[in-house]
């Protein structure tokens, strides 16, 4: 069974500090960084003690948002990320 990128996180914190562009780590939990954003420098992986590849997850993560949701950061600012959006009608039942 694979792990989650949470499941392998001790939330040391210290990616948080050595991000040159925004902090990787918030109350906990990690998040992805915005691709218009993260330089690709790999500060948050030499720092990682449990060797996390958060530049792979970024990817990832940004790879579903373009293939689930046809979004892409950056491209619009009209446009809200897909996970940052709130609809009581949403279809998805975990919403409700």
């Amino acid at each position: 069974m694979a792990h989650t990128i949470n499941e392998e996180c001790i939330n040391c914190g210290a990616c948080e500090p050595v991000c040159p562009v925004e902090a990787i780590a918030e109350k906990g939990e990690l998040r992805a960084i915005d691709p218009e954003k993260c330089t690709d420098c790999g500060a948050c992986e030499r720092v990682c003690p449990m060797s996390i590849s958060m530049r792979q997850f970024t990817k990832k993560l940004n790879k579903d948002c373009q293939d689930l949701f046809s979004w892409e950061a950056g491209l619009t600012l009209d446009h809200r990320p897909p996970l940052d959006v709130y609809k009581p009608d949403d279809y998805n039942d975990f919403i409700r």
